[in-house]
């Protein structure tokens, strides 16, 4: 789950908007009842999802995603990963099951999951998971992927909101913010003597990146930068962390993507949903800094469960795409990227 599960009072709002806008769809003339929320859920999730596949990404959907080079793989033409959306191939891949089953994670299909196994198998393919490099995460909540760095002898920094922040209570109700170091121990994952070693944590406001956050290998971010406050925020983030790295350094960072609307969007609030221009706009000023972004695949996915889309409270699996604020279809998008040089 991302904390989005976190902003219930939000979505209502939201969801009182949407029903109110839909009022000609009423039934009847006289005397006639708005459309239940569950009912308009389902309904909204059924709503068509932009394409976005053009002739050039026949190659991302025929890959055989088994492919992907994972620590013990066996194989003769090893791929690597490129930018893009959640997809299940991709989860279902060896190299993605491998990281589930590092981080003690039941397999499902879930896009959480997806972004996790995505940030590990970019950054080992990458030649970042080694004994000695440093790695530092943003808005890293409870996640267990510090911890297995640490196992691989990897040095981190974990970071997240200062708890004493106003925008921090929703997330510290779910769970969902690392208040402190033992948050983060796995020790099912890390001997706890090597945890302490190789991790530290200090808060840390993404938008106020503190300057001696310097010369790491790798940065990541699992589904964090949409909650800086708006769409420009969020993309100012992603620039702007990129100082945090050294030359040749590499960032890998998941977020929400719109697949419902091309203009309209959530732009500013708790959380806020990217489009593709976004994106585009995004990967055009990475590259005018000098930097290298992975190509950005914008497949959806060709099975059945890339197709279903989950509604709040977000129970179902599978779960690679959901309905938020009852009216955006969204999924995970990962962005792959090395400083210049």
């Amino acid at each position: 789950m991302t904390r989005i599960k976190s902003s219930i009072q939000f979505r209502l709002t939201r969801l009182i908007r949407t029903v109110r806008g839909i009022a000609a769809r009423l039934t009847g003339r006289s005397g006639s009842t708005l459309e239940d929320p569950e009912s308009l859920r389902k309904r909204l999730a059924r709503q068509p999802l932009l394409n976005f596949t053009r002739a050039g990404d026949q190659d991302f959907v025929d890959r055989v995603w088994d492919d992907l080079c994972f620590p013990g793989w066996v194989g003769k033409t090893p791929q690597k990963l490129t930018s893009g959306l959640c997809t299940r191939l991709q989860l279902e891949s060896l190299a993605f099951r491998y990281w589930i089953g590092r981080l003690k994670t039941p397999f499902v299909l879930r896009r959480k999951d997806w972004e996790f196994a995505f940030i590990l198998q970019a950054l080992y393919e990458r030649g970042c998971l080694q004994p000695g490099k440093r790695g530092l995460g943003f808005a890293v909540g409870e996640e267990a992927i510090p911890s297995l760095l640490a196992s691989m002898g990897c040095d981190v920094v974990a970071t997240d909101l200062d708890p004493n922040d106003s925008r921090a209570q929703a997330w510290a109700e779910t769970a969902q913010l690392a208040t402190s170091l033992d948050k983060l121990r796995r020790p099912e994952i890390c001997q706890d003597n090597e945890f302490v070693r190789r991790v530290s944590y200090q808060h840390v406001d993404m938008n106020e990146i503190p300057m001696d956050l310097r010369d790491f290998d790798f940065t990541w971010s699992s589904c964090s930068f949409e909650h800086c406050g708006s769409i420009r925020q969020g993309l100012n983030f992603i620039n702007n962390q990129m100082a945090c790295l050294k030359p040749g350094g590499i960032a890998v960072h998941t977020t929400e993507f719109n697949l419902t609307h091309e203009d309209e969007t959530i732009q500013e609030g708790m959380t806020v949903i990217f489009r593709r221009r976004d994106i585009d706009e995004l990967v055009c000023s990475l590259k005018a800094a000098g930097h290298y972004v992975e190509p950005v695949s914008y497949v959806l996915g060709q099975t059945k469960d890339d197709q279903a889309v989950d509604i709040f409270p977000y129970t179902s699996i599978p779960h690679l795409k959901l309905l938020l604020f009852d009216h955006y279809i969204s999924t995970s998008i990962a962005l792959i990227v090395r400083k210049a040089d």
